[in-house]
């Protein structure tokens, strides 16, 4: 193939394998710059880069036979207009100017050949000819809830390392790629990239009513938390209002669950809620104060204010809840309402007497003394709060307990406090959720409520009775009376839960199951992703603290209760009991008799390392009878108490099993090695007692110029021939040592005791 481009181009009909030269025309030659093809189309410029080798037809390559195959001949092109042709580039450069056409042509090459996401190093000054900027309306990072710092990098088209840089300075410490931030310091960490946030997070409002506040409504029944130390006749109180008698019932003569019950009284309906007086209720108390309109301090005249007292008054002040403060046991010889006065003024509670706004009346839970009054002043605050509330709509309240029914499934007491509960209703709590299948009032019901009942009862229709009559069966457990539809305050027990609820939430009365799905899987991603937010990468100084925790031993604990409050409680005082000595780790905790499957769970724990011991603790609750047997086996100890106190002491004798005691040593007398006796079993000692006495249980350390040689046990403790316990001073006897290594006459056998010490955390 010849280069020169004033070579004649072969027939494009002749049948031959090789390319056509191009011809040189007369326009080519009175115009040098230009190259053109045997139709006379521009194809090239001379001198400008890559110089035409030849031109293939296209259209005749398609039409022939492939190489070797039979006849040879050429196939024809179809059609025939004008022939394809292409020019063949060596590629050879120049200092000559490109054509515009070849120019265009080698920067798509170069365009093509540049590695996808590989950015082209410049130099010199950068091109005008760049991206133009992202508009202010396009820069934006979308944030649900929360946001990994990769994910806001990755959106901002920013390095990671850029934005944990100002995370850092933002002060948040260890930050990773995969650490979590929330809506608000995605936003000030956007800003320093020049973005906004759009928060595009689950909006809960548009699947739940009643959210709003109520100002137009009906009035209601106030709802009242009683408070205050344990023993202190709050529970007396409340039996004497609803004339019952729970008190006698209560484990240990102290109230450990919260109970909430609607009274009928004289002034008006009420709701009381009774919280535990104990230490570890703490939190239970927290929440009575938050969510009632009157709080009832009751304090005992005898003992004046107590510990728990002023942590009620602190909680109940800090919530901002009118106080009333109800000074039982007046009728005892050693009531002081003066000095309870006194206690009160030192907690900024003054008394309407001397001025203040705090109603204090005297009572008497036993006799009854003062009750009346007691109720008149509560009524008299909730027509000064004017509480309303509207029985319009989906209910909306609080969850006051949980628990576990073993006939029953889940059973949930909750205070409604805005709203109509009606027995079917699709309810949330939390990331609990069901059809409410039964509704059962705890306290008196209201007048609607009972002449409702009064009139389904009236519809059903009587059963003829039977000729024959069939004998009695002996009556169980009678059922609780049930209603179809509860008001605004009104505390009610439901059941129809998938799970308990944690207490202290609020429920929501949803239209759908498929409403009900969406919560309860936006409230667990929600979780999740505040968990990953708070979570963070482990600096050097966690894992060696990590490892030296590791070396401790570690009890671990399967904890079950009979109720959602009461396993707050038991949580909350393992985490109060430590100690350097000994840690406690919560394993598994739930609502629940104790079962087989948490034996096994205790088990595995034991797979964590070798200083690990699993052990069951259980408040209210017992463990069946396989599960005990398989315990047994396994070596799991449980312990069960109904008494809050009972459980810590329990927990405590946990923690000191696993500590080793330490001994203090006495010293009892010393002898000398006057001859050694050679025998099978070693040398015999002839000793000769120089001070106290030697025992046969006692330790022997050898002593060699006030120096200790060694230190061993008595094997044998003789005189002539008879066994005896002890040795005096000055009498001989013959000992034999368990190590007799390195003994000489002259020697010095010190004999003491070991006293155990048994170890405290």
């Amino acid at each position: 193939m010849s280069s020169g481009s004033n070579d004649k181009p072969k027939s494009a009909d002749a049948p031959s394998a090789e390319p056509a030269k191009p011809a040189a025309s007369k326009d080519a030659a009175a115009s040098p710059r230009v190259i053109r093809d045997a139709e006379g189309v521009i194809v090239g410029a001379r001198g400008a880069g890559p110089k035409i080798l030849g031109v293939i037809d296209l259209k005749g390559l398609r039409g022939k036979p492939k190489p070797g195959a039979a006849g040879g001949a050429e196939k024809q092109p179809r059609g025939g207009g004008r022939k394809q042709e292409i020019i063949i580039d060596s590629g050879a450069g120049g200092d000559q100017p490109k054509g515009r056409a070849s120019a265009r042509k080698a920067r798509e090459v170069r365009s093509s050949r540049r590695m996808p996401g590989r950015r082209a190093a410049r130099r010199g000054k950068p091109s005008s000819a760049g991206t133009a900027e992202m508009g202010a309306d396009k820069k934006r990072v979308r944030v649900d809830e929360a946001i990994s710092i990769g994910e806001l990098a990755r959106q901002m088209g920013v390095k990671a390392p850029k934005v944990i840089r100002v995370v850092w300075g933002m002060g948040i410490r260890n930050a990773t790629v995969n650490t979590g931030v929330d809506v608000e310091t995605a936003e000030l960490v956007a800003a320093e990239f020049g973005y906004r946030v759009e928060d595009v997070s689950f909006d809960e409002s548009e699947l739940l009513d009643g959210e709003d506040e109520i100002e137009i409504g009906e009035l209601r029944a106030p709802v009242i938390a009683v408070m205050g130390h344990v023993d202190h006749g709050k529970t007396t109180l409340l039996d004497r209002l609803r004339r019952a008698d729970v008190a006698a019932s209560e484990a240990g003569g102290i109230t450990q669950h919260v109970g909430a019950y609607r009274v009928r009284t004289n002034a008006g309906p009420m709701v009381f809620v009774d919280t535990p007086g104990h230490a570890a209720f703490a939190a239970m108390r927290e929440r009575g104060a938050n969510l009632t309109d009157i709080a009832m301090i009751v304090v005992a005249a005898n003992d004046g204010v107590m510990p728990t007292t002023i942590e009620a008054l602190r909680q109940v002040q800090a919530a901002d809840v009118p106080i009333l403060v109800a000074v039982n046991k007046c009728d005892l010889p050693d009531a002081d309402l003066a000095k309870v006065e006194r206690q009160l003024m030192e907690h900024h509670v003054l008394s309407e007497t001397y001025g203040g706004d705090t109603p204090i009346v005297s009572i008497s839970a036993k006799t009854g003394a003062g009750v009346d009054e007691l109720l008149e002043q509560l009524a008299v605050l909730a027509e000064v709060l004017e509480l309303r509330a509207t029985p319009e709509g989906r209910a909306t309240g609080l969850v006051l307990e949980s628990r576990i029914d073993r006939g029953r499934g889940v059973i949930t007491t909750m205070l409604i406090q805005n709203g109509t509960l009606t027995r079917g209703d699709m309810l949330v709590a939390g990331e609990s959720s069901g059809r409410v299948s039964a509704l059962i009032p705890t306290g008196d019901l209201e007048d609607d409520e009972q002449d409702a009942d009064a009139e389904s009862d009236a519809d059903k229709p009587k059963k003829k009775a039977k000729a024959k009559s069939k004998p009695k069966k002996p009556k169980g457990k009678a059922q609780p009376a049930t209603v179809q539809t509860s008001g605004p305050s009104t505390v009610v027990e439901i059941s129809g839960l998938d799970e308990p609820p944690p207490v202290g939430i609020a429920f929501n009365v949803v239209e759908d199951d498929k409403a009900a799905k969406q919560l309860i899987a936006h409230r667990r991603e929600q979780r999740r992703r505040r968990d990953g937010a708070r979570s963070s990468a482990i600096s050097f100084a966690d894992r060696l603290a990590a490892e030296r925790r590791a070396e401790i031993p570690t009890v671990a604990l399967v904890v079950r209760a009979d109720v959602q409050g009461s396993l707050e409680a038991v949580e909350h005082l393992i985490n109060e009991i430590r100690s350097d000595k000994v840690q406690t780790k919560i394993i598994s905790t739930g609502v629940g008799e104790i079962t087989e499957g948490d034996i096994k769970l205790a088990t595995t724990a034991r797979q964590a390392g070798g200083n690990v011991v699993p052990a069951i603790l259980g408040f209210g609750v017992k463990a069946g009878n396989k599960a005990s047997t398989l315990a047994d086996s396994d070596g799991i100890p449980i312990r069960c108490a109904k008494i809050i106190y009972e459980l810590s002491d329990a927990l405590e004798a946990l923690m000191l099993d696993q500590l080793a005691p330490s001994f203090i040593e006495h010293p009892i007398g010393k002898a000398d090695i006057r001859k050694l006796f050679p025998t099978s079993s070693g040398s015999v000692c002839g000793c000769r007692v120089i001070d106290g006495k030697i025992t046969r249980n006692a330790g022997i350390r050898v002593l060699r110029d006030g120096a200790e040689i060694n230190s061993t046990k008595l094997a044998s403790l003789r005189i002539v021939d008879r066994d005896v316990k002890e040795v005096g001073t000055d009498q001989e006897c013959g000992i034999l040592l368990v190590d007799t290594t390195g003994l000489r006459e002259g020697d010095i056998l010190q004999a003491f005791e070991l006293e155990a010490i048994p170890p405290s955390l």
